[in-house]
């Protein structure tokens, strides 16, 4: 059983986002889990949104089409709906 950052089991087909910071640019992913390795305890998401901010500014969303991403399944945490209300 692979578990997201909250604890609970990661459910395939749903929805996960996470953010990173680094130099002072944050980045943030949603997207729907499409597979779930267990033994490297990652998780491939169809990344939907995408967005980022620099400092204390607002999330912009990114325009364009995504590629899927692996991360690792501590590192996401579920979520209701893939929309998002940025500028």
């Amino acid at each position: 059983m692979v578990k997201d950052a909250m604890g609970y089991e990661i459910e395939l087909n749903s929805y996960y986002a996470y953010s990173h910071r680094k130099n002072g640019i944050v980045n943030v992913v949603i997207g729907k889990v499409i597979f779930i390795d267990n033994n490297t305890l990652k998780v491939k998401l169809e990344v939907i949104n995408k967005g980022c901010g620099v400092y204390e500014k607002a999330i912009e969303k990114t325009i364009g089409s995504f590629r899927n991403t692996s991360i690792f399944a501590n590192s996401i945490f579920k979520i209701e709906s893939p929309e998002v209300n940025w500028s």
